[in-house]
């Protein structure tokens, strides 16, 4: 309840807070609910007290659909969402994070957060989640565009006056161009989001690409046949097959309407790699 008295901070429901509180010459009074991530400090005059506030911001997921990773303390210059990958075995609902996280020793650092936030200082940075189970997966990828241009778009305003910068690793970047493309259709729309998917367009400053096999991989097709004995496979696994037809028809949409506002950057393996199981992301052949 004390974030909105902080200075620089823009409460916009997407916190959560265990404060310490300590009312002078009086009592102590803790409540702790989550780890702090972000600590800030703010004083409240009352009529006949002080209160000291230790305020400690936590990330949080906004929805099923998009966490914040990072949140600077002043103006937010720049939106950056990353969009995770396939996973092969296993759920997806921690991949948001897991995704991003890197090993160093005995750590687990979540870089987006540690190092990239605090590198650029006035970048807000989301993490967003959706149904990538190559098993028994839900959600086919219209679900899957119009679930996350409802969270970016609308309800978190990304790009809102400012550029936005996307990168997907894997099946990410496919779940990328489609989110890319219904957000255009509905800015040719008079709809609600017709304005904020306006303006995320129109500020897509760059898309960066992992590992996303644009053309199909080989493997998704042998994974649908294997998962055929389970119930079958999730419906994601068409755009990664090749020759999709899905794929080629999603790629030529966002050739088409980006093509003069947007320059894309692919990233990619060129030499196997070795990797242990707990390593491997499912899709393609690189370590976390």
């Amino acid at each position: 309840g004390w974030s909105s008295s902080l200075t620089g901070w823009q409460p916009r429901g997407l916190c959560y807070c265990a404060v310490s509180m300590q009312l002078t010459g009086v009592y102590t009074v803790t409540q702790s609910a989550a780890p702090p991530e972000i600590q800030c400090t703010c004083t409240i005059q009352t009529a006949d007290r002080e209160l000291t506030a230790a305020v400690y911001f936590h990330m949080l997921q906004v929805d099923d659909a998009v966490a914040v990773l990072y949140e600077p303390a002043g103006k937010v210059e720049c939106d950056i969402v990353f969009f995770h990958g396939l996973q092969l075995i296993g759920g997806y609902q921690n991949a948001w994070q897991d995704t991003w996280t890197s090993t160093i020793g005995r750590e687990r650092v979540l870089w987006p957060r540690e190092w990239l936030g605090p590198d650029l200082g006035t970048a807000r940075i989301l993490s967003v989640s959706y149904d990538s189970s190559a098993c028994k997966g839900k959600m086919n990828m219209t679900n899957i565009g119009e679930y996350l241009v409802g969270s970016l778009c609308w309800q978190l305003e990304v790009g809102k006056g400012r550029p936005v910068i996307l990168v997907g690793h894997s099946l990410g970047g496919i779940v990328l161009k489609q989110v890319c493309n219904m957000a255009k259709k509905e800015a040719t729309w008079n709809t609600i989001l017709t304005e904020a998917c306006k303006d995320f367009c129109s500020n897509i400053a760059g898309a960066f690409f992992y590992a996303t096999p644009h053309a199909g991989a080989h493997m998704a097709g042998l994974a649908d046949k294997a998962f055929s004995l389970f119930g079958g496979g999730g419906p994601v696994l068409e755009y990664l097959k090749v020759l999709s037809e899905k794929a080629a028809d999603l790629n030529k949409d966002f050739r088409l309407q980006f093509k003069d506002t947007l320059q894309p950057m692919a990233v990619y393996e060129t030499k196997p790699t070795h990797v242990s199981s707990d390593q491997h992301c499912g899709a393609c052949a690189c370590t976390r």
